[in-house]
């Protein structure tokens, strides 16, 4: 049966995807291998030569075998590469990589690599490569388990099936927002769909008032957590026209041949009152139920953060890290806070 593994941590502290998120990123094979990938600022490492800002690195863990690092080459080539995520395919023996391309500050692409069995890189590939859009904030998270629908039925079974389901925010011209691709590796093969996650809304949106000083950077970052039954994600993601959040559940359903994914709006909230940051902050978030959220980022020794609960936010917190107070610990804290166990 093919398996497709995918599992994010936190600076290496595992946090189940269904609660947190994270750039960083490892994945645990079945044969014991473990993958890890960074990217790397190229003035850092003046003895690589690249033409690109920054770059990615592999680094393969096997036992018994001292650890390996390899640059990934299609991350040499020009440009900034980042926000790099594992999936590997147990039927092929096929490590895939996806990231985040930016050409320029005015347009970036998602792009995915693989690597076969015998060590051989493919070709760089786009799945999402419209000219003239600058992409960011990707986020991934997966399932296990697909819909399989009985034909001339409207019965729907559980069925054991990998599907990737990615998230990020996109600009082109004056328009901005959130968009959502859904991808299905078989043999080492990728079926690719895209959509708007606006798509996915099908109640009538609510317009929230704020303030002539709003910060909507928090808008830009939508966040994606998968069920505890691994058979569907859960995407909070912002819109600009109307200053507020919508959350959606999109579950892959299909028959045999092909999986679309599927979308039922969850609800729509407003914006905390304040969070500010700025547009190069990562941000971060946990949500163990649909009425529990926070978002966080670490700023000048502190994590910063702010809590949605009972239909309210709380006031912008910090907690401020030192040797006693470690990220990893205030993250663990955090969780706790919002019962994320």
């Amino acid at each position: 049966m093919k398996r497709l593994l995918l599992l994010f941590v936190l600076l290496l502290l595992a946090v189940p995807a269904a609660f947190a998120q994270s750039t960083a990123n490892v994945l645990l094979t079945d044969d014991g291998i473990v993958y890890t990938v960074t990217s790397e600022w190229s003035s850092d490492h003046p003895d690589v030569q690249t033409a690109s800002s920054s770059y990615l690195i592999l680094n393969v863990r096997q036992p018994d075998v001292a650890m390996r690092r390899v640059i990934i080459p299609a991350t040499l080539s020009g440009g900034s590469n980042s926000e790099p995520a594992l999936a590997y395919d147990n039927q092929s023996d096929t490590l895939f990589v996806f990231w985040q391309y930016s050409v320029n500050a005015m347009s970036s692409e998602l792009r995915f690599i693989s690597l076969d069995r015998d060590g051989n890189w493919s070709q760089p590939n786009a799945f999402e490569t419209a000219s003239y859009r600058f992409r960011r904030n990707l986020r991934i998270a997966l399932t296990h388990f697909a819909g399989e629908q009985d034909q001339g039925s409207s019965n729907v079974s559980p069925v054991p099936e990998i599907n990737v389901h990615a998230t990020w925010w996109e600009s082109a011209g004056g328009s901005e927002r959130a968009r959502y691709a859904m991808l299905t590796i078989h043999r080492g093969e990728v079926a690719i769909q895209v959509h708007d996650l606006s798509d996915f809304i099908t109640t009538a949106r609510k317009t929230y008032n704020v303030a002539e000083n709003f910060n909507r950077e928090l808008l830009r970052h939508p966040a994606i957590f998968e069920s505890p039954d691994s058979d569907s994600v859960s995407i909070v993601f912002g819109e600009m026209q109307n200053n507020g959040f919508q959350r959606v559940t999109i579950s892959p359903i299909g028959n045999a041949r092909i999986r679309v994914p599927v979308g039922k709006t969850d609800r729509g909230f407003g914006p905390p009152a304040a969070f500010e940051m700025s547009a190069s902050t990562p941000v971060d978030a946990i949500s163990p139920h649909p009425d529990r959220l926070i978002f966080f980022f670490e700023q000048d020794g502190s994590m910063r953060y702010v809590v949605y609960r009972n239909n309210e936010w709380s006031a912008e917190r910090k907690i401020r890290l030192d040797e006693g107070m470690t990220r990893d610990m205030a993250i663990n804290a955090m969780r706790g806070l919002v019962g994320a166990h």
